[in-house]
């Protein structure tokens, strides 16, 4: 039993190891190869007692039997060194059974090796098995976020007696500007998806962005079909949560709303060029359907350069965004037509009237431009939009049209207005603002332990807008607008904001007019 005295210790404690979780491939190589190592060594230790027991043998055997010392690890070398008073040889008149002995520990010793092997195998295929079924399991199942949005709205209304003619009454009072709910998430490692809809608007609820994408399309980026926005203008691209006044600006009124499409957007791996554009259909309505006889269509691009982007720090920005748009209206018609920068409405009573407005043009095509530029510096920014449309009258002359808008925002507690970049490679930016962080909160904001408490985060923000209708046979009307704002985040998800809008409108029949609007909205979305 000398053999297993030696060797099955040490075997049955490394043995051990591995049940207790020593598991890795590393490990598992280690073990065999020590066990092979051993039972070399049990082989040399065996002849080497026949030698010694057996005379005849001991004097045909002329090389001594030897190891490589490279192919042993130190630890093996030095347990291979065992004292020669561990090693008695047996008496010449038991030289016979102590071989068949020696021989039978061997083949035992040698089937507990192969029982380990086994063993150690079986355990690493469990493991990579289990492996394998988690991931796949992790694939399979499609995470959802539940995401709503709350937006309050109060106003109040002063019209010139000139305005009131031009355009009608416009009423005060308390709506809810935006009701939404809506789910976004991904599915396995590359496809996402989101579905909201809106409450706020009268009827059934609408549809908002209700979509579903692919991310990581060779020579493409992400690929998206459904209903969403156009590629068209920093404004409109931006969540309304996250703006800076109430409402858009007038330009918004020429670009494209949200139609029913496919779409790619794709960047640089710096993020500081960004493209994107898709094929839609032009006339889809709140619920993202689009029938008739005359069929429409519209191709959308865009282009944004943020030279000198920092991903991990937006405080200093510089963006320059082009987009572009041809188009054949629904039904041949085409029109556009805007209230100032204030809404308000009550389904089947009294809403703030549109002030300019160019009716249904026949049209054949339609052609769109934007030119986007924003610089952020700290808690200042600057960002202006201008918007043109081209119409191709059907029997009448081309017309054209124009919209623009300026505005300035100033953080007086310090924040700034971060830009929104991609995060991880399964996803990508398309050139928006994203939301502000204040740097205390007023209330908790969910899932937050570490921002201290304080005033929120104060912003002032002026901004001047334009939109002319005024050309050749068709005369919508030129309004400006002026409006002032303060806005205070009493954290991340929950703002209130202050606006007074004093706009000026030249009507032809009409002359010069002017109103002043106050609103209040207190939003809240998460």
């Amino acid at each position: 039993m000398f053999a297993q005295q030696i060797f099955l210790p040490e075997v049955q404690r490394r043995r051990k190891s591995h049940r207790i979780g020593l598991n890795s491939s590393a490990r598992f190589q280690r073990t065999l190869r020590f066990t092979k190592v051993m039972l070399i060594a049990g082989l040399v230790t065996t002849w080497t007692f026949c030698l010694g027991a057996d005379p005849v043998l001991a004097q045909h055997s002329q090389a001594p039997v030897h190891f490589e010392p490279e192919l042993l690890t130190q630890s093996d070398q030095d347990f291979l060194k065992l004292p020669d008073e561990l090693l008695p040889a047996p008496a010449a008149d038991e030289s016979d059974s102590t071989n068949d002995q020696l021989m039978e520990d061997l083949r035992l010793l040698r089937q507990r090796l192969d029982l380990i092997e086994n063993e150690l195998a079986e355990e690493r295929a469990q493991q990579k098995k289990s492996e394998f079924a988690a991931k796949a399991a992790k694939q399979k199942l499609p995470s959802i976020d539940w995401t709503a949005q709350l937006q309050v709205d109060t106003v109040f209304s002063d019209q010139s007696e000139e305005n009131r003619l031009a355009v009608g009454n416009a009423p005060n009072g308390t709506d809810f500007r935006r009701a939404r709910l809506g789910a976004v998430g991904r599915y396995q490692e590359y496809y996402e998806y989101r579905i909201e809809m809106d409450f706020a608007l009268p009827g059934r609820p609408s549809f908002l962005d209700v979509w579903v994408g692919h991310h990581n399309v060779k020579y493409f980026g992400t690929i998206r079909v459904g209903h969403f926005f156009e590629p068209f203008s920093l404004e409109r691209l931006s969540a309304n949560r996250f703006s800076t006044f109430m409402e858009r600006g007038l330009a918004d009124a020429i670009a494209p709303a949200r139609n029913t499409g496919i779409a790619v957007h794709n960047a640089t791996e710096s993020q500081r060029l960004m493209w994107q554009y898709g094929f839609f259909k032009s006339g889809s309505d709140n619920y993202g359907d689009d029938t008739g006889d005359s069929p429409d269509w519209a191709f959308s691009h865009r282009i944004v350069w943020a030279p000198g982007l920092d991903k991990a720090n937006t405080r200093y920005l510089n963006h320059f965004g082009f987009a572009h748009s041809i188009r054949r209206p629904d039904d041949r018609l085409y029109s556009i037509a805007s209230t100032p920068e204030i809404r308000m409405s009550e389904s089947g009573g009294a809403s703030i009237p549109n002030f300019v407005n160019t009716g249904n043009i026949p049209a054949s095509t339609v052609d769109l431009i934007n030119f986007e530029m924003a610089f952020v510096r700290g808690p200042l920014s600057f960002q202006t939009e201008y918007n043109y449309v081209q119409v191709d009258q059907i029997n009448g002359p081309r017309v054209n049209f124009h919209g623009a808008y300026a505005f300035v925002s100033w953080f007086v507690t310090g924040e700034h207005r971060p830009y929104a970049v991609a995060q991880n490679k399964n996803s990508r930016p398309i050139g928006m603002f994203g939301r502000p962080i204040p740097f205390t909160n007023v209330l908790p904001a969910p899932g937050s332990t570490e921002t201290p408490s304080g005033p929120g985060a104060w912003e002032l923000a002026a901004r001047w807008s334009w939109l002319d209708l005024n050309d050749q046979n068709i005369q919508g009307g030129n309004l400006h607008d002026l409006t002032f704002g303060v806005n205070w985040y009493l954290n991340p998800y929950t703002k209130v904001q202050f606006n007074y809008i004093h706009p000026i409108l030249y009507k032809q029949n009409f002359g010069t007019s002017s109103a002043n609007f106050v609103g209040m909205r207190v939003n809240w979305d998460f």
